[in-house]
This record gives C-alpha cells, structure tokens and sequence, in this order.
C-alpha cells in the first residue's frame, strides 16, 4: 500500500505537470514587415514576417478607395494575389490567426499593378492608302500607336487612341506597295506606362503612282538652288535638271520633298523635272519647271591709261549677256552716264570726252539671259590729268621717329599721281615709291640719320621734273630702363638673371651682389638672360639690368632679389613670440599713419621686414592652422570642428624635442577653455585649443592660457609662443591704430628686450581682407636679426618649417616640402651659441665711428683672448688671435678704414678661454 501510494502521488504530479503545459496561452502578435513583390499586371505577391505562434493569416485587399473587401487565408506567410486590374492601386493588411484568438490587423501597405501590354495584334481593311490596326481588348486610359515605314524605322508617326476600352484605330494617308511596322502601349491612370507590344508588320496595296506637282525654285544664288514639290505618293524621287535647250541632263535623287543642287552657271535659264519612285514602278516624268541663277558679281575693278579726256575701265572676266556702266563726277553723284556694254565675255571699256583734273566715279553690273541683271559692282574713283604738270612744291615732313616719317607737299598741277624718291643725304641711290594724294608714309628708315626727299607729278600727258630736296632726320631711339626682371634656375653657387627686351637696345650691362654688400660683380648680354656662377649658397643677391643703345645707356633697374639654395645656419632663439593680427594686407599697413610702431619696428635695426610674405587661403581659421601644423585640417570655413585633431603640430613636437609651447588668448575665459567664444576671444585664433586632450599628437590644457599669464620676466617664457589679441585689438573687428597701440603697451617690453638676450619676436597677420593678394606683413626682430628688407616669396608653411628647423623638430604637413626662411639672418652667428651676456666687462666707443674704434675689456684672470669682425652677412672680415692677457685692464683699437668697413652694421664678438661675447658696431660716413 505504501509502495502504492508513492506511484499514486507521483502520478498526480506529472498529471498535474502535464495539464498545467498544454494550457499555456500564447499572445497572438500582428504581423509587421509587410511588403509587395512580384508585381504584374493583373497579380502581385503580398509578404510579411512569420509570428511565432501563427495557425494561418488572412489577407484583406481591394482597389484603393472601394468599400468592398477580398479575403485570403493562408498559412504561409504569404499570399499570392491574381486576377487584379492592371494599372490600379491597391491596398491590404493582414492579420495572424493563433490558437482560439486572432490579433489586429497591420497596418495597411498600397502597391500599384502594371499596365497591361496590348496583345492579339492583327491589321485588316488594308488599302494602298489605309489600314485598321487591332488588338485584344485592355483596361487602360489611352493607347499610344507607333508606326513608319518598315524601311526608315526613324522616321515614325504617333497616334494617341481613346478611350482606353478601344480594340482598334484605323491609320491613313499611307504609300501603297510599301511595308509598314505598328506597335502599342497603354497609358494608365496616374500617368503610369505599359511596355510597348510585339512589332506587326503589313503591306499596302498597290496603287496609282503619279508624278509630283506644285514644282517650284528657291534660294537661288549664282550657282546654286532649292528645288521643291508636292508629294506624289511614292517613297522616294528621281530628279532631272539642265541649262534649257541643251540635251544633257543631270540627274540625282530625294527621300524628302525638297532637293538642293550647286554647280550651276550664273544668270542661266534651268529646268526641272520630278518622278516618283513607287513600289510597285515609277510614275512618268513631271512637267517642266523653269528658274534662273543669279546674274555674276563683277569684281576685280581699276582704272589705266588715264589722261586729262579719257580712261580705261578694267574688271575680272564673267559670263553674262552684257554690262550696264555707270559713271559721273564725284562731286555731282546725280548727274549720272550710262553706257551698254557688249558681248558679255568683255573685261574693259574706254571712256573719251572726260573733263580734266576732274574726279569721277563708276561702277558697273551685269545683264544675263531672259533680262535679268546683278547687283552692282563697288564703287572706283579716278583723277583726270591736266593740260599743263608743274612741279610739286612745299616739301616738309612730319610724325618723324626712329625709323620712320611722313613725307608731305603742295599739289603740283594737273596731278594725278606723284612718285617719290628718298635716301640717305650723301648716297648715290634713291628708294622709290608713289602716291595718289600729296603726302606719303615711309618706314624702315634707320634712327639718328639724316635724309633727303624729291617729288615728281604725274599728270596725263606725262610727268614733271623733280622737286628740290627736302630733308629731315630720324629720331635717336630713348633708351628705357629694363623691366620684368627675375631669376631662374637657381642652384647653390648660381643663376640665371633674365629681363624684358627693351626696343632699340644694342646690349645689356648687369650688375649683382649679395644683398648689402658695398662692391658690384658687373657683366654684359645681347640676348634678355644672363647665367652667373661662383655665387655663395643660401645667400640673398640683388641684381640690376642697364639697356645699352646705340649712342646711349637707359638708367639702373631698380634690383630683383633672389636666394641661392643649399643651407645656412639658422639661429637658435633662447625664446620665441609670434603676434598674430588679423585680415589686413601688406600695403594698409606698411606706410600707414594709424601703424607707427609696426612701421617703425619694420624699418628698425635689428628687424628684417619680408615684403613677399602670403597667407594660404581664407577665411581666418584655416590659415591659424597652416601656420600651427602645416595644414588646414580640412577645415575651410571657421565653424567649430568636430572633435579634437590628433595630427602633428608645433607645439607637440617642441614638447618631443623637450622644448615648451604656451598660447597666450587676451580676454580667454579660463586656463585651458574650449570655448567657441567668450566676449572678444573667438577660439576660430587659437590653433592650440583644436589639439586639447591625452591622445596622440595633442596637448595639455594648461598650454592654452589667458594672456594675464604673460610673464614680465621674459626668461620664464616657454621656447615658443603665440599672442592672440582679442577681436577688438588685433585688428578684425577694431582700428588699425587699436592694434598698433596695444601692440606698443603690451609687447614692446618683449621686443627691446629680445635684441640682447639671443631671442625672437615674430609679428604676423592671419590674411588680408581680400583685396590684396594674401600678402601680409611680417617682421622679424632679435639679436640674431640682418636689418633690411627680404624680397623672397613666402608663407605659412615656410615660418612653420623655420621654426622647427631652429629646435630640430620633426616637420608637420607642408611644412615638410617648404624651405626654410633665410635672408633675414646674421650668418655666423650660431657659431656663437656659447655667448655670455654679462660676465665679460667690456665697452666699444664711440659707437657708431666713422674710423677709428676702441675696445675696452677687464679680465678677472690671465686669459687667452681673440676677436671677430663680422658684417652684416655674417662674412668674416678680420680674425685676431691677441697674446695672452693679463688679469686687469686691457685697450685695443682698429681702424673701419684699413679693413674697409663701409657704412653699415658690423658685430664683434670676443672669445674670452673658451666663452664667447657680442656686441653690435655701427660705421657711419
């Protein structure tokens, strides 16, 4: 019992089990994913997604609009439709039937059957001129017929049939015996499309085939017209013309009721004929049309054996019946002759009984068969001779130049020409020319010579003696100045120097050398090019250009500067600051009364002013971003970018080098704000804020600071910085006299102060407003700084590559195919790295000298001591090892005359040991 009662309770378990399974309820989903396919003109597949738990679905459709449903039950997910209209619109929804319950319906989905294609195609009721085309009957709006010539498928006829129940069209005006193509399509509502049918084809039958009418002529030339005819119920012509009353004919053929010939013979009389080429023959010729060409144009007119009664009229030969003439005085254009002139193959006639020294006129047309005449000829003048031919007084000349001058004179009588004789006063032969007024323009005369001139009559009864002479002499050529001067294929040790031609010159004299130096190296060319060599690499030369003319010189060019290549020291600033200004060209500042501290910064001493300096592009933020990483990043406008660059930049590669870098932003909120603006500061100025973060390439936040963080003492400035002046002081939205007084307080401590301590100011402008190429102002000032202006082209990729180049970084974007800026730097003086500023006691007077120069030094022990005069090139140009000195005072003095120191800016450095010490000397005149 026990044992019975065990199985019992199981049991009732796995009843219990067993009952409480199959009970479960499923919720019953409404499909989704509902879409159409296999869409056709009378059927289309209707699909949705599987729900689990679905028994079958019904589908529920109709004609969109109708009140009256179709149902389908189905159990796949999909029901296929048939027996739709086509070209209609339809909609449907489905719902998922479960077990014992159903869910909602989906949403409805439309779709559209195609248009059907016209099938059952037949034609009957075939005529020579007809025929009624018919097909199966279609639900649609309309039909489009097509049909044509089987022979020219291009050339096919439309026909739109309605209404859309219509089963047959009948199509007419048709060419008998010929083979015709028709097919159909159907149009639909909502201006759907049905694909066009199979192609037919038929056969008219044969009918009469007659001979165009309505034959006429147009655009008739001189050797040329457009035949034309109505059609004569055949699909192509034959047609004939000729000259009338000749035999021969010439024939050719049209598909087109028009046909166009050439070759025809001026003012003759054509005829014409026509046939139509049928299917089943041709028909008999058309009658006769007639047209004539065009009478020719004379041309070819002149006048000779002209006399003081008579003349000769002369033109080119044509072919024509005969010549009209007309002729008159030209100063009485009414009075008019006529004269008839026969045969027509005649090319000149006389005139007698003319009056003398008088001027007529005359023109002359052509008369051709049946009466017809051409247009006249142009218009020819001629002078009568006179009884009596004096000789031509009153010789001058005039609008004389270097190699030319108009010769002029009184009318001799009875003139009706001259001839003119002229050559150089002391030769024995004469150039020759004539003329028909009283005065004559002559050339290829040679410049600074004196000439001679005689003139003669020529009447109709002969010619006068000739003139005394007259003379005159050509102009000496001025000697203009050389322009357009450049350089080309330069190389470390030379160049080739070219310039514009200048007319008249003989030869050029060329002067070049290094910027600043006192000699010139001078050479010669007859060509506008000039190759010099043993030239000094990575150096600025000057070059001048000098027009040599035959018995003159034109003044010096003004100089062209250019660089040789190859590599040149490149100074090691202790600091660098770069002031960036905003969206003024060169030219609104340079020169400007509202920059006198820009200006006079460019025209210091210690500033090298570049004068071919560009921006890359606009507007402002692209450019903060050329010159900070050598690239725009992409970005062209100055909107916000997305997210923060991870690409190489200044000041991350100052920081690999183990240099520093600080941005400092006047009016920037916080240390280390990625504000996109706050009252004047815009972020669009602050490249550094763009490559913020712990990711590769950026950089810490901290090295974005306001501008209050500026230091007073300018040792603490980090190796490299950047000051951005808010909108209203660096020039965007602010005056340029704003900028120019800000930059004075704020920074002017740094400038001074960068000319002793072997550092850097750099002064900048982001681009100009527009107006100004991009051309910029940029000045450099320091120590290490050769005054002057730098004449070579520049721009932001190269002041980047200048930069890294004097840290030994690595090169970001452009900036590693730019060169670095030269031309503004003392050369040699890196090989003072060592210098101390303070630990020598040392003095130069006076200082500026015109010759003599003392130097003064004390030394704190027994030393070894030495100097270097350097110009301004860094060249060398006196090296004195002293003898050991002694601890205390020492006096040496040398004279700028013996070592040829011209005027100009010169540094001697002292070597105490092993410890070197600068100073700047100025010679003065």
């Amino acid at each position: 019992m026990i044992l019975q009662g065990k199985i019992l309770v199981g049991f009732s378990i796995a009843l219990f089990s067993l009952t409480c399974t199959s009970t479960q309820i499923f919720a019953c989903t409404t499909p989704a994913g509902l879409s159409t396919s296999s869409i056709s003109s009378t059927g289309a597949t209707l699909n949705w997604g599987s729900v689990s738990g679905a028994l079958s679905y019904k589908a529920h459709y109709h004609v969109y609009g109708s009140s009256s449903w179709t149902n389908v039950t189905v159990t796949p997910n999909a029901a296929v439709l048939t027996g739709l209209t086509g070209g209609t619109l339809y909609e449907w929804k489905v719902l998922t039937n479960c077990s014992g319950s159903t869910s909602s319906y989906s949403s409805l989905l439309t779709f559209s059957t195609l248009c059907a294609v016209p099938s059952a195609l037949s034609t009957t009721s075939i005529s020579d001129v007809s025929a009624t085309l018919n097909w199966g009957s279609t639900s649609c709006d309309s039909f489009l017929l097509r049909y044509f010539v089987t022979s020219l498928p291009g050339n096919i006829a439309y026909k739109i049939i309605k209404p859309g129940t219509a089963t047959n069209t009948t199509i007419t005006g048709l060419v008998s015996s010929t083979n015709y193509s028709w097919l159909i399509r159907t149009y639909c509502s909502g201006g759907q499309s049905g694909t066009y049918s199979n192609t037919l084809i038929f056969t008219t039958a044969s009918g009469p085939c007659l001979p165009p009418s309505g034959l006429s002529a147009s655009s008739i030339t001189t050797t040329s017209a457009t035949l034309n005819w109505g059609a004569g119920g055949g699909a192509s012509y034959n047609i004939r013309y000729r000259i009338t009353g000749t035999t021969s004919w010439t024939s050719t053929t049209s598909t087109t009721t028009t046909k166009s010939i050439s070759g025809l013979t001026a003012g003759s009389l054509y005829e014409f004929q026509l046939q139509t080429v049928c299917g089943s023959g041709n028909s008999s010729w058309s009658a006769s049309s007639t047209f004539y060409t065009s009478c020719s144009l004379i041309s070819g007119l002149s006048t000779t054996n002209i006399t003081s009664s008579s003349a000769k009229l002369n033109w080119n030969t044509v072919s024509c019946d005969s010549f009209l003439l007309r002729y008159f005085v030209t100063s009485l254009p009414n009075a008019i002759s006529y004269k008839i002139i026969t045969p027509g193959t005649a090319a000149s006639t006389t005139l007698n009984g003319l009056s003398s020294n008088t001027n007529y006129s005359w023109l002359i047309r052509t008369y051709c068969n049946g009466g017809q005449s051409g247009s006249y000829s142009s218009t020819l003048a001629f002078n009568t001779g006179s009884t009596s031919c004096s000789t031509p007084t009153g010789l001058t000349s005039s609008s004389v130049t270097t190699t030319g001058a108009t010769l002029l004179w009184t009318a001799g009588t009875g003139a009706m020409s001259y001839n003119i004789q002229y050559r150089i006063v002391g030769t024995g032969s004469w150039t020759s020319s004539t003329s028909t007024s009283t005065s004559k323009s002559i050339s290829g005369l040679t410049s600074g010579t004196n000439y001679e001139f005689q003139i003669q009559t020529v009447c109709g009864g002969g010619s006068s003696s000739w003139s005394s002479s007259s003379t005159f002499t050509t102009q000496v050529p001025t000697c203009s100045t050389p322009t357009g001067l450049s350089s080309t294929s330069i190389t470390s040790s030379g160049a080739t120097l070219n310039w514009t031609a200048v007319n008249g010159a003989v030869s050029y004299n060329i002067q070049y050398r290094i910027v600043g130096a006192g000699s010139w190296t001078s050479t010669t060319s007859t060509s506008t090019s000039k190759s010099v060599s043993s030239l000094t690499a990575a150096t600025n030369y000057e070059f001048q250009v000098q027009t040599a003319c035959s018995g003159n010189s034109s003044s010096w060019s003004s100089s062209f500067t250019f660089t040789t290549s190859g590599t040149t020291s490149i100074p090691i600033p202790d600091h660098i600051v770069i002031l960036v200004e905003e969206n003024h060209g060169y030219s609104q500042i340079i020169g400007s009364s509202s920059a006198p501290y820009i200006n006079a910064l460019a025209s210091d001493g210690m500033s090298a002013s570049f004068t071919q300096m560009y921006a890359i592009e606009h507007p402002s933020q692209p450019d903060y971003l050329d010159f900070f990483s050598g690239s725009n990043q992409g970005i062209t406008n100055d909107n916000l970018p997305s997210s923060h660059f991870t690409t190489p930049n200044l000041a991350r590669e100052l920081i690999n080098a183990g240099k520093t870098f600080i941005t400092f932003s006047q009016t920037l909120p916080s240390v280390g704000s990625d504000a996109f603006s706050s009252g004047k500061y815009v972020r669009k100025h602050n490249p550094l804020a763009n490559w913020m973060g712990t990711g590769t390439n950026q950089v810490s936040s901290t090295l974005n600071q306001p501008f209050t963080a500026f230091p007073t003492n300018y040792t603490t400035l980090p190796t490299v910085s950047y000051v951005v002046p808010d909108m209203d002081y660096d020039m965007h939205d602010g005056t340029i006299s704003a900028g120019d007084t800000w930059f004075h307080n704020n920074l002017d401590g740094y400038v001074q102060w960068a000319k002793t301590h072997n550092s850097l100011f750099i002064l900048i402008f982001d681009e100009d407003n527009g107006s100004y190429s991009n051309r910029i102002v940029t000045i450099f000032t320091g120590q290490m700084v050769k005054s002057g202006q730098v004449s070579t082209t520049y721009n932001f990729y190269n002041l980047l590559r200048t930069i890294e180049d004097m840290y030994g970084t690595s090169h970001a974007g452009n900036a590693a195919s730019a060169s670095a800026m030269h031309g503004s730097w003392l050369n040699g003086y890196r090989e003072s790295e060592n210098i101390h500023a303070g630990e020598l006691q040392w003095n130069i007077f006076p200082n500026p000298s015109n010759d003599v120069i003392n130097v003064e030094y004390t030394l704190e022990e027994n030393s070894t001591s030495s100097f270097i005069i350097y110009n301004s090139l860094g060249q060398k140009i006196e090296n004195q090892i002293l003898t050991q000195s002694g601890k205390g005072f020492h006096n040496i003095s040398f004279s700028a005359t013996e070592l040829r120191m011209s005027k100009g800016v010169y540094f001697l450095e002292m070597t105490v040991d092993d410890k070197k010490y600068l100073k700047k000397i100025v010679v003065i005149e």
